[in-house]
């Protein structure tokens, strides 16, 4: 059993551009397959100059899976540089038009001047 990187990307943005809830999502595509990988992101401020942020991944849809039948996929996800909790003990085995849902989250205090960058990697397992 070995995972195949299939592809990552990341998305970088300031706390302060983001709404008070806000929807994004990834798509990713590789040789393995392609898939779009959906994302929140919530903003409440505590102080003057400082917010509570959560970035919660909440699911997968595979557009094309590149064997036959189901593929084992393995979604990867960190919210600046640090894993997300349930990331990535979580795993699927679905197929081209299939969804699975991601419990995936990380939660910060940050200034609204700070960098928010949030990271996904999807990789398949080949045996």
């Amino acid at each position: 059993m070995s995972w195949q990187y299939v592809d990552q990307q990341e998305n970088r943005g300031l706390v302060r551009d983001i709404n008070n809830s806000a929807t994004y999502f990834f798509e990713l595509s590789g040789s393995e397959g392609s898939l779009r990988v959906n994302y929140l992101i919530w903003k409440s401020p505590v102080g003057a100059d400082q917010f509570f942020c959560r970035v919660q991944f909440t699911g997968f849809d595979v557009r094309d899976d590149e064997e036959i039948g189901s593929g084992d996929w393995r979604v990867i996800t960190r919210v600046n540089r640090l894993m997300c909790f349930n990331s990535p003990e979580e795993r699927w085995s679905i197929g081209t038009g299939s969804s699975a849902r991601l419990n995936a989250f990380r939660d910060f205090t940050l200034g609204s001047n700070d960098e928010l960058v949030v990271f996904c990697r999807v990789e398949e397992e080949d045996s």
